[in-house]
């Protein structure tokens, strides 16, 4: 009977970051810095399509106050004092897997590309008449990453140049001064427009006015209003009524209900939180009734 040996019983088999002694380190083969690891993380969350809280919790295995707390320079008495965080090493180790799992897709995806090239420069020309003859002319050609990118861009671009009826087209807040969608029908249509082939967070945060792509994860992490101070609200929020205005598409029905329910727009300021009372308070108030009897 034959048993299954595990591949990574042989010493030889385990990759540089499961190592015990691992340490990240630069082509030069100098340590990397807190700050080195700091840029190379937020890079990823930037790019990635999946949510900051998402990465930090499911991919990394980290507490969202310890990653806070890494991602702030300032909390530290100098930067090699943040190699103590758990998270300067769970990233350093994330990162050097997503590099060599990205070069082995490379590899494999140049390797199945010259395969198909050989094969196809070895068909004859009547068979490539004939294949192209039965696919048509609607045969669709699979983009590059770069010519996506670069097209979704573009797209924004236009976006952002229609012009609004309320304002000037500018690309400021104050080119309208009223707001008709709520946080979470904005934070919706962030969500679903990341999803958009080619669509990156950090694009997305550089065109509708250089938001900071932190304050945008907060932002998607609020609940009802409570981003309503938050300046990826409006930003995003007249980036999707420019888009809405340049596809020529109409209000929806959430939409002018909110227009009849909040004719003046939405508050561009977090919700006030009620004072809760002390002990203390009730006995002042208590005592004041009693002496206004």
């Amino acid at each position: 009977m034959s048993t299954m040996t595990n591949p990574f019983e042989n010493p030889a088999d385990v990759m540089p970051w499961d190592e015990e002694d691992f340490v990240p380190s630069t082509s030069t083969g100098k340590q990397k810095s807190p700050n080195q690891i700091r840029n190379e993380i937020q890079r990823y969350i930037d790019a990635s399509s999946e949510s900051q809280t998402f990465i930090v919790k499911d991919r990394l295995g980290l507490s969202y106050s310890s990653f806070s707390k890494f991602m702030n320079p300032k909390t530290y008495k100098d930067q090699w004092s943040a190699v103590q965080n758990g998270t300067y090493w769970s990233a350093a180790r994330f990162l050097e897997q997503y590099k060599h799992e990205q070069k082995i897709a490379k590899k494999t995806n140049n390797a199945a590309a010259g395969a198909a090239g050989s094969k196809k420069r070895k068909s004859s020309s009547n068979d490539e008449n004939n294949v192209n003859s039965a696919a048509g002319p609607d045969v669709a050609t699979k983009k590059s990453k770069t010519e996506t990118k670069k097209e979704i861009e573009s797209y924004m671009e236009r976006v952002m140049a229609t012009t609004l009826p309320h304002g000037t087209g500018g690309r400021g807040p104050l080119a309208c001064t009223r707001v008709y969608d709520g946080c979470p029908e904005i934070v919706k249509k962030i969500k679903d427009f990341y999803k958009r082939e080619g669509v990156t967070k950090a694009s997305f945060c550089r065109v509708i006015g250089n938001i900071n792509a932190n304050s945008m994860n907060q932002f998607l992490m609020k609940k009802k209003q409570d981003g309503a101070g938050m300046m990826a609200y409006p930003h995003a929020y007249f980036f999707f009524e420019r888009m809405r205005i340049m596809e020529n598409k109409s209000s929806s029905k959430k939409r002018l209900q909110n227009e009849v329910e909040h004719p003046n727009g939405f508050r561009l300021e977090a919700p006030r939180k009620k004072a809760t009372e002390t002990k203390q308070d009730k006995v002042t108030r208590h005592f004041t009734c009693f002496m206004n009897k």
